[in-house]
């Protein structure tokens, strides 16, 4: 992969990686005083039902020093939207996704990009549905205006370069170039599965910017994981880890690792690796983002 395709990252004018938002659904169900979510419900209803609390997380996240913002359209998509009773209303809500998103970071003294947030798909569905759900989604947030798009949170390899190459080609007909990053989700047992290398090729092809991992058990579940990958030439990296797997306590989902172990955990990683956009998933509140940064100040990180 060339690093001129890193230059985007260079537009933030920062010294160490950029810094990242955290966990913003999580966030929101706990707002709403439901634990792990409606009966499966994404979180980016929110984005129709109740914006003001979508806006107030994005400038939370902003305040805390987040360079990038993830818009809230994880699971926007009308196969899972059908369910409830939302599938024509797709479009709408990944729109919202991105005004929201641009509303919560009016106010930053810096510029602030915004993520278009794509996530996975359930694995049985058909190859051409598969590439028309990735393909409807990655044209809305687009044509939205988002500055880059995020495929995340993908388990299947074979999956993640689907909905990267459906991404490609939904740039091309719009004509409408922006980086691309794929991030995956750490498996248990830490080792990178075969499939994987489906979205190596398309890394060393230069379709994909940006390499990923996201969620997973915290933060050592991904160090161990990157210790396996950085042989394989899958970085530099972008970085999101939850705090933890939760545990429901009186109703409500805690995670474990707090904002000061979290910030030591993933500095541990940006020492280590070449990372250069990190930041947290499930369970990562505006604290543990704040944490980070300040931490990140004092880390002597590997150059890429």
């Amino acid at each position: 992969m060339s690093r001129s395709s890193l230059d985007w990252l260079k537009r933030l004018n920062i010294q160490g990686p950029v810094l990242l938002d955290g966990g913003t659904g999580s966030l929101l169900w706990e707002r709403k005083g439901k634990a792990g979510g409606n009966a499966g419900a994404p979180s980016s209803l929110f984005n129709l039902t109740d914006p003001g609390i979508v806006e107030t997380v994005h400038r939370e996240f902003v305040a805390a020093s987040s360079q990038v913002l993830v818009t809230n359209s994880f699971g926007a998509v009308s196969r899972y939207l059908q369910q409830f009773g939302m599938a024509g209303r797709q479009e709408e809500i990944n729109v919202a996704a991105v005004t929201l998103a641009r509303r919560g970071a009016s106010g930053a003294l810096s510029e602030v990009l915004i993520a278009g947030s794509i996530g996975p798909l359930p694995p049985d569905l058909p190859d051409d549905e598969v590439r028309s759900l990735f393909s409807e989604q990655a044209r809305t947030l687009i044509q939205a205006g988002v500055d880059l798009l995020l495929c995340e949170t993908m388990m299947s390899g074979r999956q993640a370069a689907e909905a990267a190459k459906a991404v490609k080609r939904v740039m091309a007909e719009l004509d409408r170039a922006m980086p691309l990053v794929v991030s995956m989700v750490p498996p248990p047992d830490r080792k990178p599965p075969d499939d994987w290398a489906a979205v190596s090729e398309l890394l060393t092809a230069g379709e994909i910017d940006l390499f990923g991992l996201n969620c997973g058990e915290g933060p050592d579940a991904i160090w161990r994981v990157l210790d396996r990958l950085d042989k394989e030439k899958f970085g530099p990296y972008w970085i999101k880890a939850s705090a933890g797997l939760p545990r429901v306590m009186d109703g409500k989902l805690v995670y474990p690792i707090s904002p000061e172990q979290f910030a030591g955990e993933v500095a541990e990683i940006v020492k280590s690796f070449p990372v250069v956009a990190v930041g947290g998933c499930c369970g990562a509140s505006p604290q543990h983002i704040h944490s980070l940064g300040a931490v990140l100040h004092r880390t002597t990180r590997v150059e890429v």
